[in-house]
């Protein structure tokens, strides 16, 4: 029989899997029904060589009549040599957007700590919102040229070299996993223009150190201070230089009062270090100024509490011990992210 509106209406639905309904006049045409009620138009051909089903619409957005002619069509592809899936397929990639390409990096790079992901999202949101839904083969490195010294304007310059250099690598990763026809669907990356032209912004690492002269002072400042947990974090990080979340984020089950020592774990190179050496003095008790808990701290068996960023103490103590410091930056600020953002020490 030739499948019309009123039979395609009429057809079962089958207790479990899916049942195929063949069109007696156009061979390979059908209707597939799944045990949800879900009438699909399909068409089975041999396309070299193997057998393929292609799915042509569901019923009710597409009549049967407009399946039929859409199967003619594909049929006619397929008798002149053409392979429909494959060229489904390809059309499916070349309009891959950034956000997707986004999506699919973040979920290949399982082992990125949750801070670096939401840094990236931060990038993305931020520097390139609006091409979230542009296909990756739509942007071009005249458009990154203009995107960077635009963000350098508004953001800074540290925050334009970073967030590029996020979209270079989503656009490596695109290289190295979108193909079309066997080909890498990005033949070149459009970040490589500010390489070719010297558009990179130069940052200049900061190198606000305390100088020895000045150890004295800083120490006498930091000793002064009326907040307790700031002096012992100031103290902390002087002398194991340790990271400002590495020190925020110490717990008393990796600190050792007896033999000295403490274990960073976490780190950026994702090994566990121990910055302290043990002493020939064994401690008798716990460090001057700690305590197991805080009601402000990080949590249950956090060594030290996170400072409030409007009291953050290290502009204060550099001011009192006469010394030029980095001016500390609100963490509101669009270049929060570690690389771009102003350090907070002296």
């Amino acid at each position: 029989m030739k499948l019309r509106k009123s039979d395609v209406e009429c057809l079962p639905a089958p207790a479990r899997g899916y049942t195929l309904h063949w069109d007696g006049q156009l061979k390979g045409f059908g209707v597939r029904v799944t045990a949800r009620g879900i009438k699909t138009f399909v068409l089975q051909r041999r396309v070299n060589g193997k057998e393929r089903r292609i799915t042509i619409g569901r019923f009710g957005p597409l009549t049967a009549e407009q399946a039929r002619r859409e199967a003619t069509k594909l049929l006619g592809a397929i008798a002149t040599g053409r392979d429909p899936v494959a060229e489904r397929k390809h059309a499916a990639v070349e309009a891959a957007t950034l956000g997707e390409a986004f999506a699919e990096y973040l979920s290949a790079r399982s082992e990125l700590r949750p801070k670096t992901v939401k840094d990236y999202q931060r990038v993305i949101g931020v520097s390139f919102g609006d091409w979230r839904k542009r296909p990756l083969v739509e942007i071009t490195g005249d458009m990154v040229g203009k995107r960077h010294a635009v963000l350098g304007e508004r953001y800074g310059k540290a925050w334009a070299n970073l967030s590029m250099r996020v979209l270079r690598a989503l656009f490596n990763f695109a290289a190295a996993n979108y193909e079309v026809a066997g080909k890498a669907l990005v033949l070149d990356n459009p970040v490589k223009r500010l390489s070719r032209t010297r558009a990179w912004f130069r940052v200049d690492r900061r190198e606000t150190l305390i100088k020895p002269h000045q150890l004295r002072p800083w120490m006498e400042a930091v000793l002064a201070l009326d907040n307790g947990l700031a002096r012992d974090y100031l103290q902390l990080v002087l002398l194991t230089g340790l990271r400002r979340g590495e020190a925020l984020g110490l717990q008393w089950n990796d600190v050792d009062l007896l033999a000295r020592t403490l274990t960073v774990r976490g780190t950026k190179n994702h090994r566990d270090h121990c910055p302290c050496r043990p002493t020939s003095q064994p401690s008798s008790g716990p460090c001057p100024g700690t305590a197991p808990t805080s009601s402000r701290g990080r949590g249950a068996g956090s060594i030290t509490c996170a400072l409030p960023w409007r009291r953050w103490p290290a502009g204060r103590v550099c001011r009192s011990a006469s010394m030029t410091c980095a001016a500390p930056s609100r963490p509101s600020r669009t270049a929060s992210i570690s690389r771009a953002m102003p350090s907070r020490r002296c």
